[in-house]
């Protein structure tokens, strides 16, 4: 009965101890304790004493409170230390711990964004987790339990980089904060921990694998089942999972018997292409590496293919074909090869409605990198009215010498409003990204490495001539009277540092070393509304500081009148970039060698 009065009393001590000592004589609170613990008093001394000591407290002057409220509250902490208990319920149990052998000296300080990161929402977390990763923060115990409590995260990407690459560096020393935190019917989190735990353990934990196939919630129940794909005696198991209910489970048993490979799972798999499951049934069977497998697939497509002769509108027979085809993809051998080039011979299937089937073929055959593939496809630049002629011309870039594909595909690049025309286009703008870079950006991975030598010199020209301002921009290298004047001239008419066309063709007169190009930019820049530039973009950069020295103070003075402080400190830092450049280099275009620098400059700009 007595604590709660002590722990009122000890309340009460604090607040005027924060309050001050002379707010004490009279105070309510304590007078109204002090028949409380008179009253305790008469069974305890020191109970007593405390209410004496009280009751001194309420009556004492200025000088002498600040002594007595000291006196009481010492007093007051001796007693409930006393009242304290040491012992703890229940029997002792062993306290389970990560086994990690991490040493770390990681401030908190450096520590606490990576732990918000992992424990709160909000934008700009997972930048905070990636860089924590390289910078090995995640070697730090502390954050084991965040970082696995993180695999729940609503932002998918986070969740899943979490999973792919953060919690499986802890190795096996996560296993026990994985097993405690698995909840079997949970989400998608629990489905990931469950992956982790089969990859950690093994079959060691193919019991649990085994339960959650059977007990688990849907998402846990899924991973589970195609984890089961590693254990060849559970395949009856598996079996009985791809005839489920649920589109989900069968998937994923249908993923778990492509690993297996038997010739029970390869029937299987190929029973659902043929039924409702042919949708979800094309992706565990492109996995599928086993041998048996490719072969059936091939009858299956052949028989089909031999069907369509006698098929009427609406039979399956287009589509079944379409998703057998599919099933092919990452399948690189001759046999493969020789029915991809009777499909796309063969008069039957060409008449009918099968233009995605048409194209998916003549990809795969594409993809294959096959000698003869590439013979075939090359052989079809004329054939149905050129219907593939834009998989002829990748084809031939990939084979054939510069000067043989131009002598090939230039006429069919001058008809350029026909359909073959068009694709053409279109395929050599994906094949020739890399030459819009304004510099070679390979590392980054941004486009296919390829250099301007796998092109003959009279692409430039035919672009001009058939006014094809992009490609002009992009194949224009050596200087040539024809072709400056064009991108002058288009040029002249956009004058604007916003469009990506204008920039596109002075980096153009850049790269052909035109005398005036350094004026133009400049004269471009001060006719752009200063107002409207509010983003700058690689190839603006490189622009910027590909400026001679002499024109430091006029760009300074547009980077006045810019109305974003961001941009304006870009264009101050390419102004003392060209202010710093050596004497001898302020009139020469800057090549590769020369160039690394500002490259650098470039890619802290924008990386």
């Amino acid at each position: 009965m007595s604590i709660p009065v002590l722990r009122e009393l000890h309340n009460e001590v604090r607040r005027l101890f924060i309050a001050g000592s002379g707010m004490a004589a009279g105070d309510a609170r304590l007078l109204k304790l002090l028949p409380q613990l008179e009253k305790l008093g008469e069974s305890a001394p020191v109970l007593a004493r405390l209410a004496e000591d009280v009751k001194q407290l309420t009556q004492a002057g200025a000088e002498q409170a600040s002594a007595k409220l000291l006196e009481l509250g010492t007093l007051l902490h001796a007693v409930l230390y006393t009242q304290g208990q040491t012992d703890a319920k229940g029997s002792p149990e062993p306290v389970r711990a990560a086994e990690t052998s991490c040493l770390t000296q990681v401030p908190y300080r450096k520590l606490k964004p990576l732990l918000e990161a992992l424990t709160q929402k909000g934008q700009g977390r997972y930048e905070v987790v990636r860089q924590g990763f390289e910078e090995k923060l995640f070697e730090d115990i502390r954050t084991f339990v965040p970082a696995i409590a993180a695999l729940d995260d609503s932002f998918a990407e986070l969740a899943e980089y979490m999973a792919q690459t953060v919690v499986p560096s802890f190795g096996a020393s996560a296993l026990p904060l994985l097993k405690e935190q698995f909840k079997l019917h949970g989400g998608k989190g629990d489905a990931r921990r469950l992956q982790l735990i089969h990859r950690f353990a093994g079959s060691g934990e193919r019991e649990l694998v085994v339960q959650a196939a059977a007990e688990g919630s849907l998402e846990v129940r899924t991973a589970a089942i195609e984890l089961l794909g590693d254990y060849p005696e559970l395949e009856p198991l598996i079996l009985q999972h791809a005839d489920d209910k649920k589109k989900e489970v069968r998937r994923a048993a249908l993923s778990a018997l492509a690993r297996l490979k038997s010739d029970a799972a390869v029937e299987r798999l190929l029973r659902a292409l043929a039924d409702k499951d042919q949708e979800i049934a094309i992706e565990p069977i492109q996995q599928c590496s086993s041998e048996r497998l490719n072969e059936r697939l091939l009858q299956v497509a052949e028989e089909l293919l031999e069907r369509l002769e006698d098929s009427k509108p609406g039979d399956e027979a287009i589509p079944r074909l379409y998703a057998a085809v599919q099933c092919l993809e990452g399948r690189r051998d001759a046999t493969v090869s020789a029915f991809l080039q009777r499909l796309l011979g063969d008069k039957t299937f060409m008449a009918r409605d099968t233009g995605a089937v048409q194209d998916y073929a003549a990809q795969l055959l594409l993809d294959m990198k096959r000698p003869e593939a590439y013979d075939f496809l090359l052989s079809l630049q004329k054939a149905w009215n050129r219907r593939f002629a834009a998989y002829s011309f990748r084809a031939a870039v990939l084979t054939l010498q510069p000067g043989e594909v131009y002598d090939r595909f230039a006429g069919e690049f001058a008809s350029k409003k026909s359909a073959a025309g068009k694709e053409l286009l279109r395929a050599l703008y994906g094949l020739t990204e890399a030459l819009a870079a304004p510099y070679d950006d390979r590392e980054e991975g941004a486009a296919e490495p390829q250099s301007h030598d796998r092109w003959d010199s009279r692409w430039v020209n035919l672009f001009v001539d058939i006014d094809e301002e992009e490609f002009v921009c992009r194949f224009a290298r050596q200087p040539d009277r024809k072709v400056t004047e064009y991108l002058l001239k288009k040029l002249e008419a956009t004058p604007n540092f916003n469009k990506s066309r204008t920039v596109q063709l002075l980096a153009a007169l850049f790269r052909l070393g035109h005398r005036d190009a350094p004026e133009l930019l400049m004269d471009v820049l001060e006719k752009t509304n200063a107002k409207h530039i509010y983003y700058l973009d690689r190839t603006q950069l490189a622009l910027l500081v590909r400026l001679p020295r002499a024109y430091a103070d006029r760009l300074e003075r547009v980077a006045s009148g810019l109305a974003y402080e961001g941009i304006k400190g870009q264009f101050l830092e390419a102004v003392e970039w060209m202010r710093a450049k050596n004497e001898d280099e302020k009139d020469k275009e800057t090549d590769h060698e020369k160039g690394a620098g500002w490259i650098a400059w470039i890619k802290s700009k924008m990386f």
